[in-house]
């Protein structure tokens, strides 16, 4: 913006120069200059109105998920429909980290601007982390740069710097080993000696009606076949301590439910909010859910000292079906912990 006043400053000057001149040259030329001088900002707005009206700036993560280590970028991108170009772009970036809390601010001012102009900077990538990035002060010129105009922006996004999925070698014995009872009847499926009755709900088939009792209690009740089910697995981990450390321990954490999805079988994660202690529970049965909670996961702080997940009664946070509970620290192998 001091640019901008040094011109600006210059311009009345210059202004000045040609209306002394005018006064006191009678010479039809010291008119025309001192007349053309005057009209040139008016000149210079409305041919860059309409670029100046419809441009905006668009920050995105390129990719928008990126795992650690790995190639990120941010861009941003000049969308405009005039055919003149800007005579000056400036704007600030501003990113703000989950990992340390940290905000970072990135000032570019650019001159000579073309519609459709794309800015690239990299994206820290040595940390699983959030980051999250805010168009701020977007600003662009007139042709002769003597007066500026905001431009709409996009909102802020935010790009997610992944694990690096490290699957064990092998899952524990144990999860097969122990099956619990429970109730999952399929279509079509052969009805056993052990069942369960409950009501009837729609699109269960018909051969599954206990018809005598049914008619005893005036309502439908459907016999359920019971079938072995594994234990859940409760995958836990804690969200503080050393960033390599903290990496260590998500790459593990996600090469054990790249493995768990890969069998097809659901499982939760959970963990705690390192300064809140707030209970964070996530049943994870598709890669969308697994990136659902990978966002809330990596949006969390990482102070170097916090709240445990094992702080908890395993009976405190988990109410429901068996589960098979392993702790995910930045070791070669999990903890089983004993429910």
């Amino acid at each position: 913006m001091s640019a901008m006043w040094g011109r600006r400053i210059l311009y009345l000057l210059v202004l000045l120069g040609a209306f002394l001149v005018y006064i006191f040259n009678t010479h039809y030329l010291a008119a025309f200059c001192f007349w053309a001088i005057a009209a040139a900002p008016v000149v210079s707005v409305l041919l860059s109105l309409p670029a100046l009206l419809t441009s905006s700036l668009e920050l995105r993560g390129v990719p928008t998920d990126v795992v650690r280590g790995e190639e990120g970028r941010w861009e941003v991108r000049l969308l405009g429909r005039g055919r003149l170009p800007l005579a000056r772009v400036a704007f600030t970036i501003r990113l703000r980290r989950t990992l340390d809390g940290e905000e970072e601010r990135l000032r570019l001012d650019y001159q000579g601007v073309s519609p459709r102009e794309v800015w690239a900077d990299p994206v820290d990538v040595s940390h699983c982390q959030a980051v999250t990035g805010t168009l701020t002060a977007v600003w662009a010129s007139d042709l002769l740069q003597l007066i500026s105009l905001p431009l709409r922006r996009s909102p802020a996004v935010t790009v997610l710097v992944l694990p690096v999925s490290r699957a064990p070698a092998s899952l524990p014995e144990a999860w097969g080993g122990q099956p619990t009872q429970g109730y999952a009847a399929r279509v079509g499926q052969q009805m056993g000696e052990e069942y369960e009755l409950r009501g009837y709900r729609p699109g269960d088939p018909i051969r599954t009606v206990h018809w005598k009792l049914s008619s005893k209690r005036d309502d439908l009740i459907v016999r359920e076949a019971s079938r072995q089910q594994r234990p859940t697995v409760l995958l836990t981990v804690d969200r503080f301590g050393f960033p390599e450390e903290a990496d260590r321990a998500l790459d593990r954490l996600l090469g054990w439910s790249d493995l768990l999805l890969g069998r097809e079988a659901a499982h939760v994660i959970q963990w705690v909010h390192p300064e809140t202690g707030e209970l964070r529970s996530h049943r994870i049965i598709d890669r969308f859910s697994q990136h659902r909670c990978l966002e809330e996961l990596l949006g969390d702080p990482l102070p170097p000292v916090g709240r445990t997940v094992q702080d908890l009664p395993l009976k405190d946070r988990w109410q429901g079906e068996a589960v098979y509970p392993i702790h995910i620290g930045p070791g070669e192998e999990g903890d089983h912990e004993q429910a």
